[in-house]
């Protein structure tokens, strides 16, 4: 079997607390709280002297799709003390959707 196919079967790897992931708090646009583990990353975006962009950091999070089924734009992520807004959602196709934060409501 494949990387990929060992994967695809068994995300719970992956996302096992003590290998990558961390638990965080995932909650609906009901007020629906549940713990779930995913992938926190915030990428650091550097400066761009053509365009004159801004320096900045890009957070985001790696969920399995099946633990946030039906997410939005605007609920929350709370991670380590820090509420973070859903401002982005882009499912990959294999069970896995990336959530992009922000700490402002968008």
């Amino acid at each position: 079997m494949t990387l990929k196919a060992d994967l695809l079967t068994d995300l719970d790897c992956m996302f096992d607390t003590d290998e990558f992931a961390d638990e965080v708090t995932y909650t609906n646009r009901y007020g629906y709280a549940k713990a779930v583990n995913g992938i926190y990353d915030a990428a650091f975006e550097a400066l761009n002297p053509a365009t004159g962009s801004v320096e900045a950091t890009a957070p985001q999070i790696q969920v399995k799709s099946a633990d946030v089924a039906g997410v939005r734009k605007n609920e929350t992520i709370l991670r380590e003390g820090t509420t973070w807004y859903i401002t982005g959602i882009h499912p990959d196709g294999t069970g896995v959707t990336i959530l992009v934060l922000s700490e402002d409501a968008i």
